[in-house]
């Protein structure tokens, strides 16, 4: 059994993605297998899969009609072998001991996932280190998982990313994890690593920025996406729904109303960031108000105990809470024009 089976989406990349797999097949860490998965690329990207194919036995190639990045990935999940499985993005790249090093620590450690930390690739700049990693094992049993949110989690220590990390393929079969198919969205990266942490034991990290995350133009990461805010909503749905059917609901519960606040904020700032006016952001809030439990959340998040705690935990004052609770209120009441300007200028104010 290989030690771990990398992950390869295959789409519009072929001036990128021989980079990409030259620094996977180029591991210190021989037993992997590599999985490329053609997702019906109208480029040469699927002959390129085939020719490494020829050369190296550690290969395998998929060739599907395109579905988009999640459908991908879980056509590679699918068919992996490995005793752990690693996504790589195919215009990115990694560090040639990152698996070894990754892979070792897990073991040794007996964890269920490593996590690394990332540089970011520009066309004039590098940011290294992204993020505020460091060298440290946390035991999920020891501490609960809702301590492991308020001390990671709701502070970005990890990232979002499925990339900067190595997940123990036994949990993902075992607990039925795949990624969300929402196409042209990244945030299926979000509930893939919710699902895999809800049910961990263990995590190790390491500071080391093993992975190369290359910022493109024309990339999923930096075009519009005027639907995500809707689609980050729809996935909090489907949270709640793989929470309770794993029977997690009752640990995690209270933190329902400040995930919902942390992925609307996000995708929220993320239209503006892209250029979206009060207006449409007003109605694409309204728009993703029609989620199933946005309501029923919002109103926890305006009078709830738990609002209190997590600014508490999260070392934000009173003014902090009602903010929040005001916040909260303004979207249970459906006042999304003022919550549009609000966040308009909030963003305005952030951005100098």
């Amino acid at each position: 059994m290989p030690k771990i089976s990398v992950i390869i989406p295959l789409y519009n990349v072929e001036k990128y993605m021989e980079k990409c797999i030259d620094s996977v097949l180029n591991q210190t860490l021989v037993e992997i297998e590599v999985i490329l998965v053609n997702d019906g690329s109208p480029d040469k990207c699927g002959d390129i899969a085939e020719e490494y194919k020829k050369n190296n036995h550690r290969i395998k190639v998929i060739h599907k009609e395109n579905g988009g990045l999640s459908s991908a990935r879980n056509a590679g999940i699918d068919i992996a072998t490995g005793e752990f499985i690693a996504f790589v993005d195919s215009d990115d790249w990694i560090e040639h001991d990152m698996l070894e090093t990754m892979y070792h620590k897990a073991k040794d450690t007996e964890a269920d996932i490593c996590i690394c930390n990332y540089n970011k690739i520009f066309d004039e700049h590098l940011e290294k280190n992204f993020l505020k990693i460091s060298e440290e094992v946390i035991d999920i049993k020891e501490i609960g998982l809702i301590e492991y949110f308020y001390r990671y989690y709701f502070n970005y220590i990890h990232g979002d990313e499925a990339c900067n990390k190595i997940f123990k393929r036994s949990i993902i079969e075992k607990n039925s994890i795949r990624f969300e198919r929402n196409s042209d969205i990244f945030s299926e990266d979000k509930l893939f690593n919710l699902y895999f942490i809800i049910n961990t034991e263990k995590i190790t990290t390491t500071n080391e920025s093993f992975y190369n995350y290359l910022q493109r133009e024309g990339s999923l990461m930096n075009v519009p996406k005027p639907k995500l805010i809707k689609q980050y909503m729809n996935l909090m749905d489907k949270f709640l729904v793989y929470s309770r059917k794993n029977n997690k609901d009752k640990e995690i519960s209270s933190l329902y109303p400040v995930i919902l606040l942390e992925l609307l904020n996000s995708s929220i700032y993320y239209q503006l960031k892209t250029g979206v006016n009060p207006k449409q952001l007003k109605n694409l809030i309204k728009e993703a108000a029609k989620s199933r439990n946005y309501k029923k959340i919002m109103f926890q998040l305006f009078i709830g105990k738990k609002t209190s705690q997590f600014c508490k935990r999260t070392n934000k004052g009173i003014d902090k809470q009602i903010k929040l609770r005001i916040y909260g209120l303004l979207h249970y009441l459906g006042l999304y024009r003022i919550i549009s300007i609000i966040m308009s200028k909030i963003f305005k104010r952030m951005s100098h």
